[in-house]
């Protein structure tokens, strides 16, 4: 080796035949080459260093001499000096560990990389989601309401009747009390009250030859009135009345039931008042007992069909007949009343008003 100056010295490394200088202070020490970053020990002045080129042997007269062969880079064996001892282990340790670096950095980028695509595909993806479901528009689900199911005021006609024909054809086909009983209102009730007005038993059957459409239906609450003609082509009112199970016929206002046959009332003249199903027409008619205008109201009641007719009459300035006002308009009014006959009656057709029980003929029906 050939010193350079006072303190500084020129080295070869033997692994990759760089020349560098170092302080003459480090001989004996390790020191890295800057060529291929491997840990070298810089010999002393007593150290033998290895030569850097192989002594090559000359070729004898005659011989060929040998061309040389390839160069290729020798394995390092351990030096017992010292001179690049464990200068390869370093650099493949080195190179590893910067190569493990390198692929951890890599796949750490690759992971944030990643993370963020998804975040902001899922993002982008939920707002595009959130965006289709608020342009889809979900129409409202409109309840299927039955016709059957409405009230009655609210029915078309042709429902109503399609849904009645049955029972009335039935009703007016009925020859006994046994056959109307399923048919009719309170038949628990209506049925002594059958018996009674069918003294002998026998429902004499009118038959149906049509519900009328053409006069229209009159609807009171969850009462129905319809126009029906007989096989006899008599023209009759009946109503039904809807019940929990469906529609029932109001036989009593059918029939036009009182709770005392007329017969029997105008015979007997009873003083304690019975409920009559009534037709009533306003009058002046004053007689008897009931001679006073100043006193009392005049009406004309007629029974069903008009088989039966008494003058009724209600005191002025009572309830009564106040609830019995005729509007100028008004001829005649269905009601139910209490009628009896006045003490000593001198009439056997003019009897008192003693309460107003109903308007209509049909009992407990529900009012609008």
């Amino acid at each position: 080796m050939k010193e350079v100056g006072r303190r500084w010295k020129a080295f070869v490394c033997p692994s990759c035949r760089c020349v560098f200088r170092a302080e003459a202070r480090h001989e004996g020490e390790g020191v890295t080459c800057p060529g291929c970053r491997c840990l070298l020990r810089i010999p002393t002045e007593g150290d033998v260093t290895p030569p850097l080129v192989a002594a090559t042997q000359e070729p004898s007269v005659g011989e060929q001499p040998t061309p040389p062969s390839p160069r290729r880079r020798r394995k390092l064996r351990h030096d017992p000096n010292g001179w690049g001892d464990g200068g390869g282990h370093q650099r493949g340790g080195r190179t590893g560990f910067r190569v493990l670096l390198i692929s951890g950095a890599l796949v750490l980028a690759a992971v944030i990389v990643g993370v963020f695509f998804f975040t902001n595909l899922g993002v982008h993806q939920g707002g595009d989601m959130e965006k289709q479901v608020a342009r889809v528009v979900i129409p409202p689900v409109v309840p299927v309401i039955r016709q059957a199911d409405l009230p009655l005021e609210e029915r078309s006609p042709s429902s109503l009747l399609a849904e009645i024909q049955p029972l009335v054809e039935k009703f007016m086909a009925a020859n006994s009390v046994e056959a109307l009983l399923p048919l009719v209102r309170n038949p628990s009730v209506a049925e002594a009250r059958m018996r009674g007005f069918y003294r002998d038993g026998k429902v004499v059957a009118q038959g149906l030859s049509k519900i009328r459409d053409d006069v229209g239906l009159s609807i009171d609450g969850n009462a129905v009135g319809v126009a029906v003609l007989t096989l006899e082509l008599e023209e009759k009112g009946l109503s039904l009345v809807k019940e929990p199970d469906g529609f029932k016929i109001d036989w009593e206002s059918w029939v036009g039931w009182s709770e005392m046959p007329w017969d029997e009332f105008l015979a007997s003249k009873p003083t304690t008042s019975r409920v009559f199903r009534v037709t009533l027409y306003p009058v002046d008619y004053y007689n008897h007992a009931f001679s006073d205008e100043s006193k009392w109201q005049s009406y004309r009641a007629e029974s069903i069909g008009n088989e039966q007719s008494v003058f009724a009459y209600a005191g002025k300035e009572t309830v009564v007949s106040q609830l019995l006002y005729f509007s100028p308009d008004m001829k005649s009014r269905c009601v139910m009343l209490a009628l009896k006959f006045p003490q000593n009656a001198e009439s056997s057709n003019q009897v008192e008003i003693e309460r107003f029980v109903k308007d209509g003929w049909i009992e407990n029906v529900k009012t609008p």
